[in-house]
């Protein structure tokens, strides 16, 4: 389920937006009127997306607004229409989306659906990089090994390789178990 964070200082704009995403079944609202509730919530909590209603009571909204998306959380900002094109150029490096007042409902959902398209595939990236870092410190452990076989067992490296290869089969366990435990058996971290 994702979490959205509406940040408000009037509560009938709040509201509007509330109602505007009451027709997504699958997410959570989580409503402020504060930018530094807002912000505390956001690095205690794993929100999907973030919804600024400027301005705010201590600040516009604009800080708040780059803070968030550099937490990785999909940021709509809603900002009178006089103001939108400056204010967009200043928050749009970031991420940020700008929607100007009045809301248009379509627009709205538009721009909604977009930011959450974002942060998916935002997610998918970070699982796909997760396991190349993993693979890559596999890699790592076993031609360290490798080399604790080639200095300590005179083998060479298509031995040493051969080696950890044919333990990992004959035991069912993975290449990287093996490598570990060549390295604890040399002592070596």
């Amino acid at each position: 389920m994702d979490k959205i964070l509406i940040v408000s200082a009037n509560e009938k704009s709040k509201d509007t937006l509330c109602e505007l995403l009451k027709e997504y079944d699958d997410i959570q609202i989580v409503t402020t009127t504060s930018a530094s509730k807002a912000r505390r919530y956001a690095s205690n909590n794993e929100l999907s997306i973030a919804i600024i209603n400027t301005p705010l009571r201590e600040e516009f909204g604009t800080e708040l607004s780059m803070d968030l998306s550099r937490l990785n959380i999909g940021t709509l900002l809603i900002v009178k229409s006089e103001v939108s094109e400056e204010i967009s150029a200043d928050v749009e490096s970031f991420g940020v989306l700008v929607i100007s007042k009045p809301i248009i409902k379509s627009l709205f959902y538009q721009s909604f659906r977009l930011q959450m398209s974002v942060k998916n595939r935002l997610i998918s990236l970070k699982k796909e990089n997760d396991k190349l870092k993993n693979k890559i410190e596999e890699i790592k452990i076993v031609d360290r090994a490798k080399l604790v076989l080639i200095e300590n067992e005179n083998l060479s490296e298509n031995e040493a390789h051969k080696y950890i290869e044919k333990e990992a089969m004959n035991r069912r366990l993975s290449r990287y178990q093996i490598a570990k435990e060549i390295l604890v058996k040399y002592n070596i971290s």
